[in-house]
């Protein structure tokens, strides 16, 4: 590896030992070969440490927490110690296509005199084979802020960013999921350039499933999430989205209604009505009142079908 590498590829991963040898070899195989890649072992149980010990690459950089702190923490550790120029988030189940990284580059380098920090990318969802990204469209351009903020560009696409972009800024760990709050933290700042390039392989949906039993754990860190977007945002949102203003409002709602804080549940439901009304999330204000929490995520689902 050299001295200071080009690219600083961040691996985070957590009991994904059958996966993380394809995400591996997808970096270790680019063309490109001026890069560092930190590998951040999220406390996993399973064999992760016997497939990462068993390659010799002196690119590799191998960090291990002692239990799982989360997806937040993990990234926070990959880029207090990274040296690289350009920073890249690669999940352990995605990967790099072949020559991502030199395209990146020959890229990046051709606007790199013009004020951009932060680098968008295509990807390619791996099982449909059609691109994973909605509303950046197929040319070069600008991407705008506000259409972020509004929900018009969603789905899975890929960011490069400068570490000039990051400073001290670090993820919130006190949160589970919501990484897309610090890319929208640093778009107020930067501007960001959309390049209709593939440059990685995608295996699976982000998000958070409301309907989904899985969130009942960590129902708090989601609360924090609303609450913080709804803090650092909404005055934004009521003024150019209240469709996506009130999308928050009804999401924290539904969150604090599982949570057992019915109160604050109703509220947030009845002021999201306001900006956008929703049958739906009507129901839900009703019934707030009398179902319990596996009643209402039952109902949720219902909904999804229809």
């Amino acid at each position: 590896m050299e001295n200071n590498p080009t690219f600083s590829i961040i691996l985070t991963t957590y009991n994904r030992a059958h996966l993380l040898q394809r995400a591996i070899d997808s970096v270790l195989s680019q063309s490109y070969g001026n890069f560092e890649l930190l590998i951040i072992n999220d406390g996993s149980t399973d064999t992760t440490n016997e497939v990462v010990n068993s390659i010799h690459d002196p690119r590799i950089r191998y960090r291990i927490q002692e239990r799982n702190y989360g997806l937040q923490r993990s990234r926070n550790l990959g880029l207090d110690i990274a040296i690289g120029q350009y920073l890249y988030f690669l999940d352990d189940d995605d990967e790099l296509t072949p020559g991502a990284l030199e395209l990146i580059i020959q890229l990046v380098e051709r606007i790199s005199l013009k004020d951009f920090k932060i680098f968008w990318f295509d990807s390619i969802d791996a099982e449909k084979n059609t691109l994973s990204g909605v509303g950046l469209g197929n040319v070069e351009k600008k991407v705008e802020y506000l259409d972020l903020l509004c929900g018009k560009i969603r789905g899975d696409y890929t960011q490069v960013l400068n570490r000039e972009a990051f400073g001290t800024t670090r993820f919130d760990e006190r949160l589970w999921g919501y990484e897309g709050l610090l890319l929208l933290k640093l778009h107020k700042q930067y501007d960001g350039y959309f390049f209709p390039i593939v440059v990685k392989k995608a295996y699976r949906h982000h998000g958070v499933r409301m309907c989904n039993t899985s969130i009942l754990p960590h129902l708090p860190q989601y609360i924090l999430g609303e609450t913080f977007y709804i803090k650092e945002f909404g005055d934004k949102l009521k003024t150019v989205c209240p469709d996506k203003y009130a999308e928050h409002l009804s999401n924290l709602g539904y969150f604090q209604m599982l949570n057992g804080q019915k109160g604050d549940a109703r509220d947030n439901i009845f002021l999201s009505l306001k900006y956008r009304f929703s049958m739906k999330f009507l129901i839900f204000y009703v019934v707030s009142y009398f179902l319990s929490k596996q009643q209402v995520i039952y109902l949720c689902r219902t909904f999804q079908k229809i």
